[in-house]
């Protein structure tokens, strides 16, 4: 085979010198670059190295910013036949240091952005020779990269005559198993890889190719670079990674086409969504009606309406634009479908490093992006041992492949059998050849009862369905008796996401999101447990999850010692008197500011908002409900506390501030706003209580007769004394009415409700409301509020209504129960009346999909009374004890 890649570069430039070829794009800053420049600054490269004694075989590191110089390096580096060895700035110094020693390098092309590393780079391979680059953003003395450039090029170019089977690059894989392994990529399987892909997507000089991707990895060399240059197209190198800013590229450059992982797409596809939810109903109804006719007309005849349909968001991607690609991870296919429908194009590649990027792609079309494609033209794929449903370990073979890895034989014996290269990766073929990937071999988890669970498409459903999840690994732990796997997930919270929201109670809003996002899914595959963390989860260079030591974080999470306990040396008066205040809430000792309230030191809800009282009483001042939400770790409280206190001396020390109980707390003077919200929701209704109590009371009927709707009072019947309250377990939006239409009017002229403010969004939502007096809780603002005048209207004689498992279950099993009910009933000593109900989950709930008729019935049980309870916790557990025996099917 003729390696005629230098050639080719050398007729673009020939055709076409000032031209441009390569360009930089940062925030003020371009960088721009013909091809006479190109082939100019290249060749003085290799003259350098020339000069520097290296010779053909030899390994040259590349560590430099993602942009244009670090592919002026890789080709200066080829010319003289050199091995290329990409590295990840983004891995530790020490790491780096042991790849360069590893690889035995000889040169390193180095930014000084990226100076502690070079220096333990240094410090481990005393020989290895720099040529630094000063960071753009520092200029300073002239430095050796600029040297190099500038001085006259000798000879011609390439230096050296490619030998097909030399290798080209030396590829370190990310280690998603443990230690990465240096990929020995040659000059024919790199070749061979640029021209099958670019026969399958034709590139040609009137494509221009928008990157944002890291250039040490295998695709963005192959797609982002090398192959581009190939076929003479454009590049230019985007160093901003903000979405808007991406977006915008499209348009201003002239962008043909765009390669990314496809978390950019999951990103853009809610981005639109979001930005039409925000646009009128009228608009939303139009939407929705040619959204659902483009994905007709695309199935039923082929036909790309979407791009007529919805032209103001192509406007956004320019006039140019041929279609998007997407690779490096598995592409959820409910994804591409709603991108074909909106009219965009796709192409999905399959591959790895071990073969040079690629060995399967779809054509560009409105069906990309649903499978992998066929194999290459000079590539063969085959499943290995396939099941009953034809999945099996997925094999390759073919030039493009590596020569295997750097100094490692044992490894190349173990993935390189016969010619094939064992991918690890299962999945299947369809007729027509095309491959469709559903997993990693490696990641199956296989539960006791003997189901495979591949964790990535379950990752992708979960992290599709919430906004509110940045990241995701699900993994398999056994249960509490060490019998059987369970289905666990460890999760990192979209913290911007969240604070855009004004979502302080993290754990509960996630756990919402999952329950709903699970109601699809098989119950095998549906989350049992999961733990937030704030730290991202450890990935691999190519952003691939390490499992291995997600596993080994959480089996060993028991054992991770305590923080030290300091006496916070550099912390400020104010830090001092929370952190005391926190100390002798949670009984914790190490407390820094940048814990987080709920995810480091364990506070729920109606602990923030003792906190909160707490905090206020200790610096006399007052924490709004606004600035409250934005309080999430403990030097936000502690900037909450310096900002309302600032030039003022009334701050007392928190260790003799008076320490308030939740009676106290309820059982203060209403505020201002306090007032006006109880004259809102807890004034008589003397039009509204008849008129409603009727509605309940033809609901009941209707239900008798299509549910047949059973009702069973416990033998006290309902207590002769207000103030009480019923609590109740909660599965449908039909609890309320069917429990109201059965109690006497005598008590439902008394009630009123603790209700979601996600139902009080509209107009006639929020009139609803303050006729069923139903008072809107947000726990993440007015949590505090709602219980005080949750406390007013039971002192006013009044029965309250509430569901305390805060919302509805999504499988009919009774959830735990939060604390605020506890708290009032205790304190107050109130009667509480449990109720079960059975049977509306299935009618109208969470996880049903419309209404179905299914018997339903409602019991009440014995009372419960506040003042048996010596704690919150105690009465906590005797109610939900309570509640749960009373749900009960008819006999």
């Amino acid at each position: 085979m003729v390696i005629d890649y230098f050639q080719e570069l050398l007729r673009h430039a020939a055709e076409r010198p000032d031209e441009l070829v390569l360009q930089s794009i940062r925030e003020g800053h371009r960088e721009r670059m013909t091809y006479r420049e190109m082939v100019v600054a290249v060749t003085a490269l290799a003259s350098q190295l020339d000069q520097l004694g290296v010779q053909a075989g030899d390994r040259v590191a590349i560590l430099m910013e993602n942009d244009h110089h670090w592919v002026l390096a890789m080709l200066g580096s080829m010319s003289i036949c050199t091995i290329t060895v990409p590295l990840d700035p983004s891995q530790s110094s020490n790491k780096l240091a042991e790849t360069v020693e590893h690889a035995g390098c000889r040169v390193l092309f180095a930014s000084s952005a990226f100076a502690d590393h070079i220096r333990a780079i240094r410090a481990k391979s005393p020989g290895l020779e720099v040529i630094e680059k000063r960071n753009p953003d520092a200029p300073s003395a002239e430095d050796s990269w600029t040297r190099a450039l500038e001085a006259a090029p000798s000879g011609q170019w390439p230096r050296v005559p490619p030998d097909a089977d030399a290798d080209c690059l030396l590829v370190y894989t990310g280690g998603t198993t443990g230690t990465p392994k240096g990929v020995r990529l040659s000059f024919r399987a790199v070749l061979v890889c640029i021209q099958d892909t670019t026969g399958v997507f034709p590139l040609s000089p009137l494509d221009h190719i928008l990157s944002i991707l890291p250039l040490f990895h295998i695709m963005a060399i192959q797609a982002s670079a090398l192959g581009p240059l190939y076929r003479g197209s454009k590049i230019t190198y985007l160093i901003s990674r903000d979405p808007q800013r991406i977006v915008r590229a499209f348009g201003e450059e002239q962008v043909t086409a765009f390669l990314c992982v496809p978390l950019f797409y999951y990103q853009l596809r809610r981005r639109i969504m979001e930005e039409v939810g925000r646009q009128p109903a009228f608009r939303q109804v139009v939407f929705r009606r040619l959204f659902r006719l483009s994905g007709f007309l695309r199935r039923n005849f082929g036909w790309n309406a979407g791009k007529l349909f919805f032209k103001p968001i192509h406007a956004r991607f320019g006039p140019t634009l041929r279609g998007f690609g997407v690779g490096g991870a598995r592409f959820a296919p409910e994804v591409a479908e709603s991108l074909h429908d909106l009219g965009f194009l796709f192409f999905q590649g399959y591959g790895m490093t071990e073969t040079s990027a690629l060995s399967a792609l779809t054509p560009m079309s409105l069906d990309g992006g649903l499978s992998c494609g066929p194999a290459f033209a000079r590539a063969e794929i085959q499943i290995d041992n396939p099941d009953a449903e034809g999945v099996g370990e997925v094999r390759v073979r073919g030039p493009h492949l590596m020569t295997g890895y750097w100094r490692d034989d044992a490894a190349t014996a173990e993935v390189m059998q016969n010619g094939w290269l064992r991918t690890g990766d299962l999945g299947f073929l369809t007729a027509d050849r095309r491959l469709h990937i559903t997993g990693r071999m490696k990641d199956v988890i296989v539960l006791s009862s003997g189901k495979n669970i591949f964790p990535e498409p379950l990752e992708q459903h979960y992290l599709l369905a919430s906004p509110l999840i940045a990241e995701m690994a699900i993994c398999s732990l056994p249960d509490a008796r060490g019998v059987s796997e369970q289905l666990q997930a460890v999760v990192v919270p979209d913290f911007v996401e969240l604070e855009k929201r004004g979502i302080v109670n993290i754990r509960e809003a996630i756990l919402y999101d999952l329950q709903a996002a699970g109601k699809s899914l098989p119950p095998h595959e549906r989350l049992l447990g999961f733990e937030v963390r704030k730290d991202p989860l450890p990935r691999t260079s190519a952003r691939k999850l390490q499992r291995f030591r997600i596993m080994e974080e959480l089996k060993d999470a028991d054992l991770q010692p305590d923080l030290v306990a300091d006496s916070l040396p550099d912390a400020s008066p104010t830090t001092r008197q929370i952190v005391e205040i926190i100390r002798r809430m949670k009984g914790v000792h190490a407390v820094t500011p940048a814990m987080d309230l709920e995810l480091d030191i364990g506070f729920d809800s109606l602990e923030r908002v003792e906190l909160l009282v707490h905090v206020q009483d200790a610096f006399h001042i007052k924490i709004s409900e606004e600035r409250s939400a934005g309080i999430l770790t403990v030097g936000d409280l502690t900037a909450a506390v310096d900002a309302l206190t600032a030039g003022s001396s009334e701050a007392s020390d928190a260790e003799s501030a008076e320490w308030r109980s939740w009676a106290e707390i309820l059982n203060d003077p209403l505020t201002q706003d306090e007032a006006a919200l109880a004259t809102r929701y807890l004034d008589s209704r003397p039009l509204a209580a008849p008129m409603l109590f009727l509605f309940t009371r033809l609901a009941c009927l209707f239900a008798q007769v299509a549910l047949r709707f059973r009702f069973k009072a416990a033998a006290q019947g309902w207590p002769e004394r207000y103030p009480f309250v019923i609590a109740a377990n909660h599965q449908s939006l039909l609890d309320a009415p069917l429990l109201m239409g059965r109690v006497p009017y005598r008590v439902f002229r008394r009630i009123f409700f603790l209700s979601t403010s996600r139902l009080h969004t509209g107009a006639f939502q929020i009139w609803f409301g303050r006729a069923a007096r139903a008072i809107p809780i947000d726990p993440d603002k007015g949590l505090k509020t709602a219980l005080r005048l949750a406390a007013e209207g039971l002192r006013r004689g009044m029965v309250l209504c509430v569901f305390p498992e805060g919302h509805r279950s999504m499988d009919e099993s009774i959830q735990p129960f939060r604390k605020g009910l506890s708290i009032l009933a205790v304190e107050q000593k109130l009667s509480v009346v449990p109720v079960g109900i059975h049977g509306t989950g299935k009618v109208w709930g969470r996880a049903s999909h419309g209404f179905h008729l299914s018997p339903v019935s409602i019991h009440t049980g014995s009372v419960v009374e506040g003042g048996d309870a010596d704690t919150h916790d105690e009465f906590n557990a005797m109610l939900f004890a309570a509640v749960k025996a009373a749900i009960r099917p008819d006999d």
